[in-house]
């Protein structure tokens, strides 16, 4: 006879707690005892996905954990009484044998059965007959603590939607908590913890995540939760803390998203924007979009979608990002947005610089002209960039359509609807060339 007290996690159990990171999740269930010791059990599908080492009790000293593995939960059934349904109605058997399902009837006669046929005196767990691990704690006083351990099968993302309309501009973020197990969750408490928190290796499992379940904190729900609410994030270590009050219901094999981020957009830019690298050749295309935004809160890294006047344009994957800083969005090209760029040479000056050597260098100013001829179909005013890397040899340029600074060449103008405009800047690049090498080298060719 066990002494002691059996946490059935398969049972509901007061006091449930959920820490979900963005790899794993930290499972925490109150848990008490008035005798000695306390034990659990774990089905082998999901001790496969705890993470290794990670259970523990807290809060409650003990002096030892064990840890045994039966083939099937059956096996604890071996040498009782049980069931057997029959076409005659109910008979009395023993369990002689769990794994292939050999009894005994009244009689003394042995033979073998068909599990759906049994009746027994307890409902059976929900996790079949893939073999349970069961841990044994002995306590050194009888109390009530916390049994925690690490997951995989539980957790969390952020993901933001930033939308426009006309002139107002909204980032909201959420959160997507998924459970991947095959039982609905109901947890008394939730914390989103962001941030890296590196983990020991994990051993190998020849079963995905999908393929087991963790039948703990297992309630019946309840008929109204409140809506969730986070709290005012904390900080820890590096780590982002968001409680969530009123947690809601997470489904078996489910995603729940809730927004769990007020944030304050600072600036926004909508832009059309072409960066290239300066050329001697003429060429055409279309102006690409861009968004620029900055927000008062840090922003953690998710998917991002963005939306204008309702409609999808864009989604991509958001770094993590500090607070007041300019995140710059690149998104697919414009076709109402169309250029043609033509560059000519509009003046050449040479001259001859003498080093103390007596060598000479001449020196060549070459005037470039670039031109841009743009043209905006939209019905709508469009700010537009145009950047282009120039070499290292620039010299100067002029204005007024574009400004040099940084080794670039960069056009900014507000292009009107169904508005065609022409805009154009100089550049000067230089070139050298040793006049003296040169005529050595012609002399040595040919003789001279």
């Amino acid at each position: 006879m066990m002494i002691g007290m059996t946490a059935d996690l398969a049972l509901p159990l007061p006091g449930v707690e959920l820490r979900l990171y963005p790899t794993f999740a930290e499972v925490r269930l109150l848990v008490s005892s008035s005798e000695p010791s306390l034990s659990t059990a774990f089905p082998a599908e999901t001790w496969e996905q705890v993470i290794p080492d990670s259970p523990t009790l807290l809060g409650l000293p003990f002096s030892a954990m064990t840890l045994t593995y039966r083939e099937t939960w059956l096996s604890s059934l071996e040498g009782q009484l049980l069931w057997l349904q029959t076409p005659n109605g109910r008979q009395d058997v023993t369990l002689i044998r769990a794994d292939d399902l050999l009894v005994r009837d009244q009689t003394g006669a042995h033979f073998r059965v068909n599990e759906r046929h049994l009746l027994f005196p307890d409902p059976p767990p929900t996790y079949g007959k893939s073999g349970v691990h069961h841990l044994n704690f002995q306590l050194r006083a009888p109390g009530q603590g916390i049994l925690a351990y690490l997951t995989r099968g539980i957790t969390w993302n952020a993901r933001y939607t930033l939308e426009t309309q006309a002139d107002e501009v909204t980032l909201t973020g959420f959160a997507q908590m998924r459970n991947q197990v095959d039982q609905a969750l109901v947890p008394d408490k939730l914390t989103l913890v962001a941030g890296e928190v590196p983990l020991s290796a994990v051993r190998s499992s020849r079963y995905s995540v999908k393929d087991y379940d963790i039948p703990a904190f297992a309630q019946a729900s309840p008929a109204y939760r409140n809506e969730p609410e986070f709290e005012d994030v904390q900080e820890l270590a590096g780590l982002s803390l968001f409680d969530l009050r009123h947690p809601p219901e997470l489904p078996a094999h489910g995603t729940v998203t809730v927004p769990f981020q007020a944030i304050t957009v600072l600036t926004f830019e909508q832009l059309a924007r072409l960066s290239t690298k300066f050329s001697l050749h003429d060429q055409q295309g279309v102006l690409g979009r861009q968004y620029r935004f900055s927000a008062l809160q840090p922003l953690l890294g998710g998917q991002l979608t963005i939306r204008d006047q309702g409609f999808v344009v864009g989604q991509l994957y958001l770094s993590e990002t500090a607070a007041e800083k300019v995140v710059i969005l690149d998104l697919s090209d414009d076709p109402d947005l169309t250029y043609q760029r033509s560059v000519e040479v509009v003046d050449v000056q040479r001259r001859i610089e003498v080093a103390d050597n007596k060598e000479k260098t001449e020196i060549t100013h070459t005037t470039y002209q670039v031109t841009y001829a743009l043209n905006n179909v939209k019905t709508r005013p469009v700010e537009l960039e145009i950047e282009e890397r120039l070499p290292r040899n620039q010299v100067n340029g002029s204005e007024p359509y574009a400004s040099l600074r940084e080794g670039q060449l960069r056009f900014t103008h507000t292009l009107m609807g169904g508005e065609k405009k022409v805009l154009s800047a100089r550049v000067v690049l230089e070139s050298r060339a040793q006049v003296d090498g040169l005529v050595k080298r012609l002399t040595r060719k040919f003789g001279l």
